[in-house]
């Protein structure tokens, strides 16, 4: 344990916890477990700060906390002061909720036309691909505000990520997921670039627990307990 404190950047030295922001209605993601356990492995204390998803990357980006819990490939081509880590630890499949099953059948994309769309205000990839649809939408700062509105007719479906509506839905009776999802899409741990001498150890505890199944072992139990 003493020669892994020497390698370490001086400031994980100085504070031995990676203060890390995550979404309001992430709680307890995926995601969230399998960095729990990587950075329980590298003997490093992890801490998650809650913010609406669009304040996360900004504050990620600037230093104010040391890295992003979880995000697509890419944004560090908007970012540059954050470093991907370049194992996947879980999958983003954003899906459609509706208090009307008998709307459509989920072929993609596509199949979201003409429908009014709410989602979470922060999630670029789901912002991107409605926009390539030019469809009347409107980002929101909570998941829960997405479900307010469907509840009351202000919009048609809500586009959500799985896991940020698992401890939504017992809630909200009446709306219900459809499947299959939309889309899916791999998503990466980011750190800022002050912790750059942690990403390749980040990295292979990542690639240990692929390798030992743990992250399909957590990812097994996610699954089930969102069924």
């Amino acid at each position: 344990m003493l020669m892994m404190c020497v390698a370490l950047p001086r400031n994980v030295l100085a504070d031995p916890m990676i203060r890390l922001a995550n979404f309001y209605s992430s709680k307890q993601s995926l995601s969230e477990k399998v960095l729990e356990q990587a950075y329980k492995r590298l003997h490093i204390e992890m801490s998650i700060i809650y913010f609406p998803a669009a304040r996360t990357l900004w504050l990620a980006n600037n230093g104010t906390v040391d890295g992003e819990v979880a995000r697509l490939a890419g944004l560090e081509k908007t970012y540059p002061n954050l470093l991907k880590v370049n194992i996947p630890i879980s999958v983003i499949s954003p899906c459609v909720y509706t208090k009307n099953e008998t709307y459509f059948t989920v072929q993609g994309w596509q199949s979201l036309k003409p429908y009014r769309v709410a989602y979470l205000r922060g999630v670029k990839m789901i912002k991107r691909n409605l926009n390539a649809l030019s469809i009347e939408s409107e980002g929101v700062a909570t998941t829960e505000q997405a479900f307010m509105m469907l509840e009351h007719n202000r919009v048609d479906i809500v586009i959500s990520d799985i896991n940020q509506t698992a401890n939504l839905l017992p809630k909200y009776p009446d709306i219900k997921m459809l499947s299959p999802a939309v889309d899916s899409f791999p998503a990466y741990h980011y750190l800022n670039k002050k912790h750059a001498d942690l990403v390749p150890k980040v990295e292979a505890v990542l690639q240990q627990m692929t390798d030992d199944k743990t992250i399909e072992r957590l990812t097994n139990e996610s699954a089930s307990r969102l069924k």
